[in-house]
């Protein structure tokens, strides 16, 4: 039986799970929060969103494996 999804939100400055859903106005700008996730990973979330040429449009995502 599969397990039951289990979703929580969490400050940042904790140990990074297994996954982790950033939510992104429509001005495509990373917020605070993902600013920091952005750091820890030497920019590597910005320049997938570049990469991808994701605006934050809305109805869009990014899957970032």
């Amino acid at each position: 039986m599969p397990k039951p999804l289990s979703v929580s939100f969490d400050d940042l400055n904790t140990k990074l799970a297994d996954c982790a859903v950033i939510l992104i106005d429509q001005d495509g700008k990373l917020p605070p929060r993902a600013k920091k996730l952005d750091k820890a990973s030497d920019g590597q979330l910005a320049r997938v969103l570049e990469a991808a040429g994701f605006e934050g449009k809305t109805k869009t995502s990014v899957d970032v494996l």
